[in-house]
Parts: C-alpha cells; structure tokens; sequence
C-alpha cells in the first residue's frame, strides 16, 4: 500500500496492490487505486485502475470491496456532525 500527496494539493491518493488485504476502514480524500481486498469500507473522492496505458476513472476492475466481511469492532465514519474533528492518523 502507498499514499502520495503531491505538493499544493490537498488530496491524498492511496495505491493498494493486488496481493493486499485491508480489513476496516478506508479514507482517502483523492484517488484510490484499488487491485486488492477490503474487507470493511472505503470513501474516497475517485477510483481508478490503470491497464496498458488505459486509465478508467470511477471503476471497479480487479478490486474487491466487502463491507458485509467488516471485522467486528472495526473503526466506521459516522457522518453526524459532533463539533469535533481530528485526523487520527495521516499516512505518507
């Protein structure tokens, strides 16, 4: 897995390779791109795959999303809004 930032952006873009598994939550404010499992949830602003020189915005190819396999306990968004707001971890 790898994130990016590129400079004098604020969105994050998130590479999950095929062999991956991710099992919770995924959040990512700009492009994923996703070969692997997860196996909870993901919001993010795009989904790419990119094949031959091809890239395909907004689709799901090899990727796989189970949000019915979330493990039990597993850090979820709740989109109320409580007033109070933290990053819990940023990932470079």
């Amino acid at each position: 897995m790898t994130a990016s930032n590129p400079p004098k952006t604020k969105n994050t873009n998130i590479s999950i390779g095929a062999q991956s598994r991710v099992n919770g939550l995924i959040y990512c404010s700009g492009t994923l791109a996703l070969e692997g499992q997860v196996f909870g949830s993901v919001f993010t602003q795009n989904i790419a795959f990119q094949q031959q020189g091809i890239r395909y915005i907004n689709h799901l190819v090899q990727g796989e999303i189970d949000g019915r396999a979330r493990p039990f306990g597993a850090l979820d968004i709740g989109f109320e809004n409580h007033g109070i707001q933290k990053v819990i971890q940023w990932l470079y």
